[in-house]
């Protein structure tokens, strides 16, 4: 069993999954904003899935922006580089524009 290989595959499900946690929160906040129908899944080449990644990315920045979110710093390339910080940072932004609209418009409904 190559685990080199297992150990690449499970932290592209991990990023996925948090990919989709954040499309969650943002939907959550503004309904609508995120297409997740629009996430890709490629399970092609490798070149395929970084190209996937960085779709899915760019969504999810650019759909984080247009809800509110401050992130004018973060790049595509630092979330990719996997800066825990830039993705701390958005996370705390996602959690506080969730809030703040969950507050606003008496929203009880889970993110999942």
């Amino acid at each position: 069993m190559n685990f080199a290989a297992v150990g690449l595959v499970v932290v592209e499900i991990m990023q996925l999954n948090l990919l989709l946690f954040c499309s969650k929160l943002i939907n959550l906040s503004v309904r609508g904003t995120v297409d997740e129908r629009a996430l890709s899944t490629v399970e092609g080449s490798r070149d395929q899935r970084q190209q996937a990644k960085v779709d899915n990315l760019t969504l999810a920045l650019e759909s984080a922006r247009a809800i509110g979110c401050q992130i004018d710093d973060m790049t595509l390339t630092a979330v990719l580089k996997e800066d825990k910080n830039i993705i701390t940072q958005l996370l705390v932004d996602l959690l506080k524009v969730c809030k703040t609209a969950c507050s606003l418009h008496g929203s009880r409904s889970s993110i999942i």
